[in-house]
């Protein structure tokens, strides 16, 4: 007799974050660096009530690296459980 394995409820979903390339560079476009330099950090929602936003990143410019790593728990029954990943500055 074959045991049927179900799919288990919650889990946890790994995020690494490591780099950005390219982003626009807003002081450069207004020109004379009005905003001063750029502070680049991402920002994650998942779900309807988890958020983590990551440190700063002072020295990268328009290519920030952080690599950090953060974990957020998830409900695996509901598969339009979304992430939404924003670069912000």
């Amino acid at each position: 007799m074959q045991q049927v394995v179900g799919i288990p409820e919650n889990g946890h979903l790994r995020l690494h974050l490591i780099e950005c390339k390219g982003l626009n560079n807003i002081s450069g476009i207004l020109g004379f660096g009005l905003f001063g330099t750029m502070s680049p950090y991402v920002h994650i929602h998942v779900g309807k009530f988890q958020d983590w936003r990551s440190p700063v990143c002072r020295d990268g410019g328009i290519n920030p690296r952080w690599d950090e790593t953060n974990f957020f728990d998830i409900e695996i029954k509901h598969r339009t459980q979304m992430a939404r990943i924003e670069v912000r500055d």
